[in-house]
């Protein structure tokens, strides 16, 4: 026979078992939230930091007009502010590299084509460059150089197209 005094505990226990599951459940939402906002805060700092280059890029390859050119300006100063932080030592980087990769961005900022070899002596010296840097720039160097590259790549795509 089914008595109060054996209701009252299942129901309590029932109860409070529920109430642990909406507990952990909400725990779980909250750390999930804030995830959410930590990445929509990194995002933005990224947004910021780069001027909308990446934004402006994108917008600019479809369907713009032939005569659209993307502003580099952003990116190329944030390369020549960490370019002024290296100081020639002659082992590994010397002024001879470090002239070499100002050669290399003011190609890009003309928008005068690469070749394969030229490319290719670009990432070697950025990734020379990189080695050296202060390890609280490295992050920030590799994603203005990962930018920079992307339109130097760009523009050894359009030598081989004007080639042929």
């Amino acid at each position: 026979m089914i008595t109060w005094a054996t209701i009252i505990p299942a129901l309590i226990s029932a109860a409070l078992t529920i109430l642990i599951m909406l507990l952990t459940l909400s725990f779980r939402f909250g750390k999930m939230y804030n995830k959410i906002e930590n990445t929509e805060n990194r995002l933005k700092r990224i947004e910021s930091t780069y001027d909308n280059f990446m934004a402006t890029l994108i917008s600019k390859m479809p369907g713009g007009n032939a005569g659209d050119r993307v502003n580099l300006d952003p990116l190329l100063e944030r390369f020549d502010k960490l370019l002024s932080n290296i100081s020639p030592k002659g082992n590994p980087i010397t002024g001879d590299d470090i002239n070499k990769l100002k050669q290399f961005r003011n190609k890009i900022a003309q928008g005068s084509q690469f070749t394969l070899h030229e490319y290719r002596e670009f990432e070697n010296l950025s990734k020379k460059i990189e080695k050296e840097l202060p390890e609280n720039t490295r992050n920030e160097y590799n994603w203005v150089i990962a930018g920079l590259l992307g339109v130097a790549l760009g523009l050894l795509i359009a030598a081989v197209i004007s080639k042929k």
